[in-house]
């Protein structure tokens, strides 16, 4: 597969550092990050944002973690079922599962790292 690769660096007024891995595929986005703060190496900033990316790439899931709840209130508003796959389904996600079922006739599922949308 052809890698491109795009490195961006912006100058702050701050001596903190910040990274954001993204990777596109033919149908999917998934990335992954992370945050500097002060007495945190940059090396180990960029590490750690590393590992998190691989372990989202390895997952092969539909999305990353950080996706999952984002999507959530625009697939409800799907009048079809849905699903998606996704590395790993947080407390952020289940919470807005639970917030979304509030607003929006339908159920969501979860089943292990599988998501469902049913409209009612």
């Amino acid at each position: 597969m052809p890698l491109e690769e795009k490195v961006e660096y912006y100058q702050t007024q701050c001596p903190g550092s910040q990274i954001c891995l993204i990777a596109e595929f033919e149908n999917t986005v998934i990335g992954a990050d992370n945050l500097g703060k002060l007495g945190k190496r940059a090396e180990d900033v960029g590490k750690e944002a590393a590992i998190e990316f691989l372990k989202e790439a390895k997952s092969e899931a539909c999305l990353d973690k950080q996706q999952a709840s984002q999507i959530l209130p625009y697939l409800a508003l799907n009048k079809n079922k849905s699903s998606f796959t996704v590395s790993e389904v947080t407390g952020h996600c289940k919470t807005n599962v639970w917030i979304t079922e509030k607003f929006i006739k339908g159920k969501f599922t979860i089943q292990n790292n599988l998501i469902l949308w049913n409209p009612f």
